[in-house]
């Protein structure tokens, strides 16, 4: 198995290391917002102060870092039924601005992303401009049970159903709420995996494979083959420039900005991948998870 050094991106949530000054107090009367701390190389947040709405007292309120930009870490406070938004400056630990109706599910670029309720059934996706108090940007679909998922620093996925016909959705949408690229046919299990460097794989039930620049959106190249000579593979990982997999024929490697083999034989299909290691199912039992060292 093939890895090179990852790339550091800014908008990770493991991403960068605390910045200089990260334990700030905030000024009398600022407002905190959720605890924000460093610890084990990334950032977490605690539901643990007064600024918080009311309903966040409830045991089943969770905070967590949904991504951190150069400067500011956007946190979702949500209880299942609940939600807010803050986003908090990394140097002082105060938050700059928050949104007590929605809670944030992905951050691209410099915008949060989030559905919101029009009534009891009806949402809609909205994106939430971080370096400008949160204000909204845009707002999209028309829809129900509809999910945000992130596919890479400037894509997400959305799934879900539209609201006046019932059919599927399934797009993929960019920082200014444009569409990189929309699926037809039944997109309800839209799944997408970014290679951590430059390209976001991503597939659906049909199965069709589809593979874009993560920054622009550019569609690079798709399975199954119109001649029918290749098909989509079962995407397991994706890794700097490598796209894992199945087949009925064994785990399969394409070069994730073109699509051609890279291994005729690569023996496994990881499910997780980094510079060190790939885990894998063991192809015998396909319940045993098995490590194997990173090569190249």
């Amino acid at each position: 198995m093939r890895t090179r050094t990852p790339q550091a991106t800014s908008s990770g949530v493991q991403g960068g290391h605390p910045r200089p000054g990260g334990a700030g107090t905030p000024g009398r009367g600022a407002r905190q917002g959720p605890n924000l701390t460093w610890d084990n190389g990334r950032w977490h947040a605690r539901p643990e102060d007064d600024d918080l709405p009311s309903w966040a007292g409830q045991s089943a309120t969770q905070a967590r870092v949904v991504a951190t930009t150069k400067s500011t870490a956007v946190i979702s406070v949500g209880n299942g039924e609940m939600g807010a938004t803050y986003a908090v400056d990394l140097d002082s630990r105060k938050a700059t601005w928050q949104n007590d109706k929605v809670a944030a599910a992905a951050v691209i670029g410099d915008t949060a992303v989030a559905v919101t309720s029009k009534d009891s059934v009806r949402q809609q996706v909205i994106g939430l401009d971080i370096e400008h108090d949160g204000k909204r940007s845009w707002s999209k679909l028309d829809g129900y049970e509809l999910t945000v998922r992130p596919a890479g620093p400037y894509l997400v996925a959305i799934t879900g159903s539209d609201y006046n016909s019932g059919d599927s959705i399934g797009v993929l949408m960019k920082p200014d709420g444009s569409k990189a690229a929309g699926l037809t046919g039944d997109s309800s299990s839209l799944t997408c995996h970014y290679d951590d460097a430059s390209v976001t794989v991503c597939q659906t039930e049909e199965p069709r494979t589809l593979a874009l620049d993560a920054t622009t959106g550019k569609e690079l190249w798709g399975l199954p083959e119109k001649s029918g000579n290749r098909v989509a593979p079962t995407v397991t990982a994706a890794w700097h420039g490598l796209v894992y997999g199945t087949t009925s024929n064994g785990p399969v490697a394409l070069d994730a900005k073109t699509g051609a083999d890279r291994s005729t034989s690569p023996g496994s299909a990881p499910v997780a991948v980094n510079e060190y290691t790939g885990v894998a199912l063991d192809r015998a039992d396909h319940r045993t998870l098995i490590a194997h060292p990173a090569t190249g």
